[in-house]
């Protein structure tokens, strides 16, 4: 076993595994075009390696893999959290526009509002001379299961109240007051960055049902047409300032865990019934499956209709001959 520190790093990176896969199974069955590139998540992170006093893995880095979010996110922090901090008057900007008559609600429309947006948020750009603004903007798509809506909205970081609101005044005369009237400036609150960097889109929707707490997946499909209409564009968008550098060996502390003790075992493989990583004896590296059977409780699956999902998903990844991340070390 690992230090308590290590510990409870892999039991949140166990829990974010395993979600990650649960969502994936479905992802893997639509058979689009994203298939392929499905089946790689899958197979992120399945086997963790045992280095001179670390821990290490292959990562799929995609954007709807939970593990890499957070590691993602703790990347965004090192580069910008600097930058942003020496801001005088940090401004959190959102951006978004549209009725329940003119919200996209298919991938063309989604594509288009997409573009639109694109083009919209260069003017703004131009309208600042002079280096005058000075950020971080990031694109996020939702979608709502009750509305059968997307929701693809922008939030900017700025410093200065001033910049924030000439922002929100290019947008509304774009698309109109009326149809963008949520759109709004604030001071940013403490820890604004790790927000910035957390997702681009939300898996789940949180719900109170008879004083529990309950977490609806958003449909497979939806999912899948988000990640699609994505495809090709950045998200997060750095303006007139430049990140801070991170060493290579400063990018691998990241991705990998320190510790101290000698390790009785040098490959943990992943096993998603139990929700950790096993030795070929069995033994786990964490064990999180009291964590995972809490958020089993609040998905509406049973756990025999999740290993059937997923021996279909290896099966979809074997027929049509992916290779195993596992098989490249």
């Amino acid at each position: 076993m690992c230090n308590n520190s290590v510990e409870t790093t892999y039991r949140k990176r166990a829990v974010a595994k395993w979600l990650t896969s649960t969502h994936l199974y479905n992802l893997i069955a639509l058979n689009s075009e994203k298939q392929k590139s499905y089946y790689g998540s899958l197979l992120c992170s399945s086997r963790l390696y045992q280095e001179p006093g670390k821990i290490v893995s292959h990562y799929c880095n995609q954007r709807w893999c939970l593990v890499c979010a957070r590691i993602r996110t703790a990347k965004f922090i090192q580069e910008y959290g600097p930058v942003l901090a020496e801001f005088s008057e940090p401004y959190f900007v959102t951006l978004t526009e549209g009725s329940k008559d003119t919200k996209p609600r298919n991938f063309t429309e989604l594509v288009e509002r997409l573009n639109s947006y694109h083009k919209t948020s260069v003017k703004i750009k131009r309208a600042f001379r002079g280096g005058k603004l000075k950020g971080i903007r990031k694109l996020e798509v939702t979608y709502s299961t009750t509305k059968r809506w997307y929701h693809p909205h922008y939030h900017y970081i700025v410093d200065g109240k001033e910049v924030a609101e000439k922002i929100v005044q290019i947008w509304q005369s774009v698309y109109g007051k009326k149809r963008a009237k949520q759109c709004k400036s604030e001071p940013a609150r403490a820890g604004f960055e790790k927000e910035l960097g957390k997702y681009i889109t939300k898996f789940t929707k949180t719900v109170w049902r008879n004083g529990k707490k309950t977490y609806l997946p958003i449909p497979s499909l939806n999912l899948d047409t988000i990640f699609r209409a994505l495809s090709g564009r950045r998200t997060i968008q750095p303006i007139g300032i430049r990140k801070v550098p991170l060493e290579e060996e400063m990018l691998e502390d990241l991705q990998a865990e320190e510790f101290d003790e000698i390790m009785d075992y040098a490959v943990y493989t992943w096993n998603y019934r139990l929700g950790t990583w096993l030795t070929d004896d069995g033994e786990p590296i964490v064990w999180a499956k009291e964590h995972i059977d809490k958020r089993l409780e609040a998905l509406p699956y049973t756990m025999n209709e999740l290993v059937f999902a997923e021996k279909m998903a290896h099966k979809i990844g074997y027929e049509n001959g992916y290779q195993s991340m596992n098989n490249n070390r």
